[in-house]
């Protein structure tokens, strides 16, 4: 039986967190950005971790567009369904972006891809969420305000501690979208030193959406990129074993909100 419609807040969550569904985190939903023109593509199946099925149609997405529907899940906690006002330079700022006019326009084209794509995600359950992940927006060009509406069926989603929550400080600080490709992933593990977290090489390639076909660099790539994080304090200790078996212990830390297909 489909869950009835009723209003609900998403999930408790501390104001320097952001957090969004764990099952798209550990997909290739919001991949790494591309030189050039964003593909298009239509009805795509991404590569996902466990028993998750996603299915997409749109331009791809990055960590950038990643960036922005974290800041408007947060700011939609308690008004999915309704439109949220919020200004341009306000949701910029937010993201660590700077406020001129490229970076405004670059807004606007991201809200866009959001509203316009669709997105069908489905458990092994059966249960799922099919649509945009933005219902709608509203704009006004002169004073660079909008006002943005969540579809409330996104709420299955985060059911059932199925969502991850990210300190949006640190991954701010991260350089790549790699760094923050894996950032997001990583939590969505315990990884602990009893049961670290061990995902092959090639599979870290195909949950990226890397179009790389040089594991050698991309090799090299996660390297460089869970020293990275190291530094940062999201991972404890790492290894790439001479299998390309990449293993990985968290900090020992309160996980509330993230949930493990390990």
């Amino acid at each position: 039986m489909l869950p009835e419609l009723v209003q609900q807040p998403l999930p408790f969550w501390p104001d320097e967190d952001r957090a969004a569904p764990t099952m798209m985190l550990q997909s290739a939903l919001f991949g790494c950005a591309v030189k050039g023109e964003r593909p298009m593509v239509k009805d795509m199946a991404l590569a996902t971790w466990g028993s998750v099925t996603i299915r997409y149609t749109g331009e791809r997405l990055d960590q950038g567009d990643l960036d922005v529907w974290y800041e408007l899940v947060h700011r939609s906690r308690d008004s999915l369904g309704h439109m949220v006002p919020v200004s341009a330079y306000s949701l910029l700022k937010a993201i660590g972006r700077s406020t001129g006019k490229t970076q405004y326009e670059w807004l606007k084209r991201s809200l866009k891809r959001l509203q316009v794509c669709g997105v069908e995600v489905a458990r092994a359950d059966g249960r799922g969420y099919q649509g945009p992940l933005v219902a709608a927006f509203a704009f006004s060009e002169r004073e660079r305000k909008y006002a943005f509406r969540l579809n409330p069926e996104l709420a299955e989603l985060f059911k059932n501690e199925g969502f991850t929550r990210v300190v949006f400080e640190t991954r701010l600080k991260l350089k790549t979208d790699t760094a923050r490709w894996l950032h997001n992933y990583i939590n969505t593990h315990r990884a602990t030193y009893e049961r670290p977290h061990r995902v092959k090489l090639q599979t870290l390639h195909e949950l990226i959406g890397s179009e790389t076909k040089n594991m050698r660099a991309f090799r090299k790539r996660i390297r460089d990129t869970l020293e990275q994080l190291q530094e940062h304090g999201v991972v404890e200790s790492w290894e790439v074993t001479d299998n390309d078996t990449v293993v990985i212990v968290r900090p020992d830390r309160n996980r509330q909100g993230a949930l493990s297909f390990e």
